[in-house]
């Protein structure tokens, strides 16, 4: 089967790919999430971008001082909270990582705190693909894998279904060929 971006079923599990220090060497390669994902966070900046802009220049209707300066400043603060919209889901994006190993799945993300995760494929009990509407209409699912502690349990939020689907065949697959150690 080809996927969308070119890619074969054999490449369903390294997606595009990019070294764990962002330089795109080969060693080491993790996959990236779907770029759908990027709209679907910035989806969810667009309520609280709204609200702020609606409070700010509330503010300046109400406040003293000339009205240059009030409506200058609710345009710079709608202004700044329109850069966090573009900025920060671009910015998670950048940072998600995950690779499908022989021992296990491992996951990098975040981007003031740094989470690294390795979950070993004995340890997996189960995992599901869901899909919101919102990520529905983006052609994306989210895959959660659960294991008998639920501080251990990960979340892959931005996949192809194709690519979930290989991924999760995967994963349940050497989960039970190390079920019996």
């Amino acid at each position: 089967m080809t996927f969308a971006d070119g890619s074969t079923t054999t490449d369903a599990l390294k997606g595009r790919t990019s070294a764990p220090d962002g330089t795109g060497a080969a060693a080491e390669t993790f996959s990236l999430l779907s770029p759908r994902l990027l709209t679907l966070g910035r989806i969810g900046f667009v309520g609280p971008t709204i609200l702020i802009g609606l409070v700010a220049f509330g503010l300046a209707a109400v406040a003293e001082g000339p009205v240059a300066v009030r409506l200058s400043v609710a345009a710079a603060v709608l202004a700044l909270a329109v850069a966090l919209t573009i900025t920060v889901p671009a910015a998670r994006y950048r940072r998600w990582r995950y690779r499908v190993t022989n021992d296990g799945i491992e996951l990098r993300h975040g981007v003031l705190v740094r989470n690294e995760s390795s979950i070993p494929h004995f340890r997996v009990q189960h995992v599901d693909v869901r899909q919101g509407v919102l990520q529905r209409r983006l052609g994306i699912v989210s895959l959660s894998i659960s294991t008998a502690s639920p501080a251990t349990d990960a979340e892959l939020p931005g996949l192809e279904p194709e690519r979930a689907e290989a991924i999760r065949r995967l994963v349940l697959d050497r989960a039970e060929a190390d079920d019996g150690v």
